[in-house]
């Protein structure tokens, strides 16, 4: 069980999710004109599900790059399978539900630029799921 729970937190990064939470939240913090709590939480959820689901997806295709540099995450990823796809879309759509509902357009574009930018880096043929070989 233990095991698991740490094989999922490797897999989702749940320490830079929680950078992403607390780095988000002092920027709230600095834009707003009162001390804005609830909102400042809310917007650090949202930046870390989009994290979540950007660094899962990276991990879906780079399971077999991660067999030297993190084996215990590598494992854990190819145990989930397809799974782990879901896991990143579940974390996909949350982060731009959440993003939507805050009615600010702003927001949900960002969120929404982030996913891509993440797919098309994690993803082949652009990101880093696809190995280099040198000639």
């Amino acid at each position: 069980m233990l095991r698991s729970v740490k094989g999922f937190f490797t897999f989702i990064s749940i320490e830079r999710g929680i950078m992403l939470f607390m780095i988000t939240m002092g920027a709230t913090f600095l834009m707003a004109e009162k001390a804005a709590l609830l909102r400042a939480i809310y917007l650090g959820f949202v930046a870390f599900c989009g994290w979540s689901g950007v660094d899962a997806i990276n991990n879906v295709y780079d399971a077999d790059l991660d067999v030297k540099s993190d084996p215990l995450r590598s494992e854990y990823t190819k145990n989930l399978g397809r799974l782990g796809l879901c896991i990143s879309i579940i974390f996909f759509v949350l982060s731009m539900s959440l993003g939507a509902i805050t009615g600010v357009q702003l927001v949900t574009v960002f969120v929404f630029v982030g996913i891509i930018a993440g797919v098309v880096y994690s993803i082949p043929p652009f990101g880093s799921g696809k190995q280099y070989t040198s000639p």
